[in-house]
Order: C-alpha cells, then structure tokens, then sequence
C-alpha cells in the first residue's frame, strides 16, 4: 500500500532523475563537438578539392569553429550536394560548381533537388575551358573548322562529353546551334580518357576544361588548340586567343565556377558569416597563390549580390540549352 510519504519520496526521486538527465544532456550538448564541414563533392586530388583545403585554415579562423573538409563522390557530384541540401543550419557548406547543382538535376532522372533549392555564397574563381581537337584535324582556326565541318556536312564531328548533361555536352550543343555545325556526341565516364581519345584522333574535338594533362598535350602539339571559351583573353595565357576571335563565333563564353554553395532555406546570418569567411580566404595571398596553381583564374567573388546574379544566369542558361536539345534526364 503506497502512502502519501512514498508517493512523495517516488515523485522527488523521479524529478531528481528528470533533473540529472536534463543536465546530462545539456552538458552533452555543450561539449559536442563546434564543427564546421567543406564538402567536397568528388576525391580527393581535384581544383575543388584543392580550394576547399586552401580555404579551410581559413574559415576555421574566421567562424571559430574546428573546420573539415569531407569528400563525398558520385552521381555527378549530387551526393554530396544532397548532404549539405539537408544541413539548413549553416554548418555545412559545398565546394559547388555548375556540374552538381544545375546540372545534375537537369541530367540524372535520381537527382530530385532542383537549382533553385541552393544559393551561391560567392567564388573562389574560375576554371577555364578550352577547345581541342585531334593533332591532325585540317582546320587551324575555330573558322576553319566550322567552314570544314560546313564543306562535309555528310559527316558529323564527332565530338566527347563527361556524360548527357555534363557542361561540355550542353556547351558543344550550343556551339552547334550557334554555327550549323553537324555533331556525333560521343558520352565519357571522365576527362582522362575524354582527352586520350582526342589526342588519338579517336574522336574529331571537345570542349575540355584546361586541366591536368590538356595543357601538356597542347604545349607539344599532341592535340590541336584553338581557344579559350573565356570571354577575354587570360593574363596567364596572355597568348591564347578564344574562341570569340574569329568571325563567325561570337559570345561564346563556357567556364566553371567553383564557390561555396548552401541550402536557399539557411538563416541569412549563417550566409553572411560564411560570406565574410570567404572574403577574409580571398585576401589571403597564400590562398590565392594556391587556387592559380590549382588551375584556378582570379575571378573570384565575395559578393552576394554578384553571386546571385551570376548563379541565375548560369542556371538559366543551362536549362534553355537542356530545352532545346530536348534532354532527356538518364
């Protein structure tokens, strides 16, 4: 038989354990680990990985929070773009470019996120892309190869892309628009063997980003160059022409942009402290000496406002190019 003195001694013993978890779970919370993470949405080894370490040291300092960067690969780099969709609070930011956040939503049918549902917090710079083509294409200029190709129009160049959708398949889509010229897409599962195959004379040209081995097989004319797809001639290459400069192909203008990108749905002060984290990385002269010799040209951007205005016009670009060829997500 329970008295009224039990059920008193049970009711404290009960608020003195409510008591001991609550403080258990706050001094649990407090000393849960202060981290912030720089995802990177491929392996290790790549520009983006190369920028998320410069910049580490960096917001580490600058958000007063122990900072990783954490390598989340595949799908076109959408794994890694799902994880920090999910992370609205601001402890998560991706080293982002066009290729997981606009594009792989317009290419791959299990991507379900869309552009919209990501903001650009800003640029640490841009990868440059450029025209190629097999070592014994006869053509020496992007106008000789567009009349070329005009000439044996029977026979479409056949040209190499990172997969449907990839920013060289949707560029070389346009670049057929723009000229007439007749195409053979020939899909790739990367870059490496992209180029091989070019420099073999296995395929007729791609549009390729200005990285690894490309700038090698160009110096020894082991595959046939032809421009920049940047809108103005680089102060690195100040030697090399784009491809805007000949007569026929004009605002012609394909990079990737690599910057740090975070759920639309993340509180407006958690953007802007990242914001200014990036902002005091880009001053840095050690980071901006690390992101050239990454490959990186220096456009990088703290803006907000540039940022915006730069990720919806990428966004609406891309997708009027998916529209017109009538992508068909695979």
């Amino acid at each position: 038989m329970l008295t009224t003195s039990s059920i008193g001694l049970r009711v404290l013993r009960g608020a003195a354990l409510i008591s001991l978890v609550a403080c258990t779970t706050l001094a649990m919370a407090q000393s849960a680990p202060n981290q912030f993470s720089i995802v990177v949405p491929y392996a290790p080894g790549g520009p983006a990985d190369a920028a998320a370490r410069l910049i580490r040291p960096v917001f580490e300092s600058a958000l007063g929070k122990t900072t990783i960067v954490e390598n989340l690969a595949g799908a076109g780099g959408s794994i890694g773009a799902t994880k920090v969709l999910r992370a609205v609070d601001g402890s998560q930011i991706l080293m982002g470019s066009p290729n997981e956040v606009i594009l792989a939503p317009l290419g791959l049918s299990a991507v379900k996120y869309k552009p919209d549902d990501f903001r650009l917090v800003g640029t640490v710079g841009e990868l440059p892309y450029v025209l190629i083509a097999r070592p014994d294409f006869p053509a020496g200029t992007v106008d000789e190869l567009i009349a070329y190709s005009k000439a044996n129009a029977a026979r479409p160049l056949s040209y190499g892309s990172m997969g449907s959708g990839s920013i060289n398949h949707l560029a070389t889509e346009a670049f057929g628009t723009k000229t007439g010229v007749r195409l053979n897409h020939i899909p790739y599962k990367g870059a490496a063997p992209l180029v091989q195959d070019v420099a073999s004379g296995q395929i007729d040209f791609a549009f390729t980003p200005l990285a690894g081995p490309v700038q090698g097989l160009i110096d020894t004319g082991k595959v046939k160059f032809y421009g920049l797809t940047s809108a103005a001639r680089s102060a690195r290459w100040a030697d090399w022409p784009t491809v805007n400069e000949g007569k026929v192909l004009k605002d012609f203008v394909y990079s990737i942009w690599v910057g740090p990108v975070v759920s639309k749905s993340t509180p407006e002060a958690a953007v802007q402290r990242i914001n200014a984290a990036l902002a005091e990385a880009l001053r840095q002269p050690d980071v901006s000496k690390g992101l050239a010799a990454a490959g990186f040209l220096a456009t990088g951007t703290a803006s907000l406002l540039d940022a915006q205005k730069l990720y919806t016009s990428e966004a609406d670009k891309f997708r009027n190019i998916a529209d017109a060829i009538k992508l068909q997500p695979q």
